[in-house]
């Protein structure tokens, strides 16, 4: 990795573990709310909502939302790109941390985000047709996809190492700008 403080990497990636870890308990915590608030609200079956096709499109939702997911998740990872990596140079600065520290977290709160959403939806579609099945799908869906693209050290290095050749030349660009 490159020449990171190991403590500035330690502590960030167990802040990052404690906001992943409270996200995935806010999984557990729609399906007890869901459970205790299931006779308080209103069943939407008798106003004639068209629920098996919605019910669809949240699936179908859940299945864009992994594609854009893992996309953005590669496309973060594999390709630096000079525009973004900018903007993570100066969010560093601002912030104190090292570039690439700031640009895992924003890879893994896009990750969270994409996943928690496919739990949102089962919620949603929960509240109107009280439907068990789709919300435990979703919800098993969310949180494979959470387990999946749970927080890595090693990816942290990886995005070291991937970054170390435009990272440099960055900071001269950013330094030649200041003239």
């Amino acid at each position: 990795m490159e020449e990171l403080n190991r403590d500035i990497v330690k502590k960030e990636m167990r802040t990052i573990w404690k906001i992943w870890g409270a996200c995935f308990h806010g999984l557990v915590a729609y399906i007890i709310v869901c459970h205790y608030l299931q006779k308080g609200v209103p069943y939407f079956k008798e106003y004639d909502l068209p629920l098996q096709l919605l019910k669809y499109s949240f699936y179908a939702l859940s299945l864009v939302a992994l594609y854009l997911c893992h996309h953005i998740r590669k496309s973060m990872l594999e390709r630096p790109s000079i525009k973004s990596d900018l903007k993570i140079i100066e969010r560093a600065k601002t912030s104190g941390k090292p570039g690439i520290l700031v640009k895992y977290t924003t890879i893994v709160f896009v990750t969270i985000a994409f996943s928690e959403g496919i739990c949102l939806l089962g919620v949603v579609y929960f509240f109107l047709s009280r439907d068990y099945q789709t919300l435990y799908g979703l919800f098993v869906i969310s949180a494979i996809t959470m387990l999946y693209y749970r927080p890595k050290v090693k990816e942290l290095a990886y995005v070291s190492i991937r970054s170390e050749d435009t990272l440099p030349s960055l900071n001269k660009t950013d330094a030649g700008d200041s003239h």
